[in-house]
C-alpha cells in the first residue's frame, strides 16, 4: 500500500480541485470472509495516522463491514462485495 501511495501523490493531477477526485482502488478478490475483516481493517487501522499526516485517506469496503451511515443506521455503506481498499486526499 505504501508503494501504491507513492505512486498516487504523483499521478496527474497532483494539484487544483481535479486532484480532489483521484483516487486509487486496490482490489483483494481472495481475501474473503473473516480475512477481510482481519486484514482489510487491520491495513487501514495501521495505516491510516501516517496517511493522514500526508493529507491523504485510506478507506476498506468488504463483505463483513459492519459501518454504518450516519444518517441510516441500518445502512452499510462500506459493505462490498470484494475487499478493497481505496487511497484518497483528504477533502
Amino acid at each position: 500500500m505504501m508503494s501504491l501511495r507513492d505512486q498516487f501523490v504523483t499521478l496527474p493531477p497532483t494539484e487544483g480541485n481535479k486532484a480532489s477526485f483521484k483516487v486509487i482502488v486496490a482490489v483483494f478478490p481472495d481475501v474473503t470472509g473473516e480475512q477481510a475483516f482481519e486484514f482489510i481493517d487491520g491495513v487501514k487501522a495501521e495505516l491510516l495516522p501516517t496517511f493522514m499526516a500526508e493529507g491523504l485517506s485510506i478507506d476498506s469496503f468488504h463483505p463483513l463491514s459492519e459501518q454504518q451511515g450516519s444518517h441510516d443506521p441500518n445502512a452499510r455503506l462500506k459493505r462490498s462485495p470484494l475487499s478493497l481498499l481505496l487511497i484518497r486526499y483528504l477533502v
